[in-house]
């Protein structure tokens, strides 16, 4: 089952699986109380009443193209859904095909609350980029994720997500540097 926090279902101590968010962690910028406004969505995927994932979604006019952005921007009319976490918890080992289920669920359901949604698109680290390239390039980038040799790039294009755009200097944040110059990836869902 998957329950967004504008369910009734919600259960309130979820709010603390954010804590768990390995993609975007709780900061200055990325407060847990943000990522619970009116122009972002927080899906959990539950089974057995237990929480086994959580996917977190802004609401936007438009695609943003670094960190900063996302989490700036928002819509009174969303154009845009942004995925930009999805992540199982810590004590799952293996989810198979329904983060899948999660990813198009969350989609299906906010296409039906937002009717004007065009566009389902990620924004999402490339962890291994700085190990498979010496410097960035962007043709090289681009042929490193088009042919999935990233698991981020493996995950969402296994999921059936097709790479949609690159974006440099996106995340400051060290982890990012660390891990990919800074850059990030967007993949489109079709819904």
């Amino acid at each position: 089952m998957i329950i967004s926090n504008h369910k009734q279902e919600f259960k309130t101590e979820w709010q603390d699986l954010i804590n768990f968010d390995p993609v975007q962690p709780p900061s200055q910028l990325r407060t847990i109380a943000r990522r619970f406004e009116p122009d972002r969505r927080v899906f959990v995927l539950v089974e057995d009443n237990e929480p086994q994932a959580v996917l977190q979604v802004a609401l936007t006019s438009k695609i943003p193209s670094t960190v900063t952005e996302l989490w700036e921007v928002n819509a009174d009319v969303p154009k845009v859904a942004i995925f930009y976490s999805v992540y199982k918890l810590p004590h799952i080992k293996f989810l198979g095909d329904k983060v899948r289920e999660l990813i198009i669920g969350a989609a299906k359901e906010l296409k039906a609350e937002f009717p004007d949604l065009i566009n389902f698109i990620t924004f999402s680290p490339i962890p291994t980029l700085t190990k498979k390239l010496s410097e960035p390039d962007v043709a090289q980038i681009k042929d490193l994720l088009i042919n999935a040799q990233d698991p981020v790039a493996r995950f969402h294009m296994s999921n059936g997500a097709k790479l949609y755009a690159i974006w440099p200097n996106a995340d400051e944040q060290d982890l990012r540097q660390s891990e990919s110059w800074g850059w990030m990836a967007s993949y489109k869902y079709e819904v």
